[in-house]
């Protein structure tokens, strides 16, 4: 368990606390923090937390070994299925085919 500004950060507040720092600013994520769970951090551990994150990321995506190149006979098809968009006219689906 990682200690910052010392008290210990569970690996449920250090989830949250990574998750805040990929989807807020580094500056906005310690008021979103602390109006959700009453504690105060540092600007500073989230973004440690983060570039630790980041590292342990890169380090798995370099294990992963590469899938052989498809015969010039194979094909693949590939969709996204529906998502909602709000418009003038409602919601509206869309879908992205590649």
């Amino acid at each position: 368990m990682e200690e910052v500004q010392g008290s210990p950060i569970t690996p449920c507040l250090k989830e949250a606390m990574v998750y805040l720092a990929q989807s807020e600013l580094y500056t906005e994520a310690p008021h979103v923090f602390q109006l959700l769970t009453g504690q105060r951090q540092s600007q500073s551990s989230f973004w440690r937390l983060a570039q630790d994150c980041g590292q342990q990321l890169e380090a798995v995506l370099e294990q992963e070994e590469a899938l052989p190149a498809l015969a010039a006979n194979e094909v693949v098809y590939c969709m996204g299925d529906g998502s909602m968009i709000f418009t003038d006219a409602g919601w509206q689906e869309v879908e992205l085919d590649i």
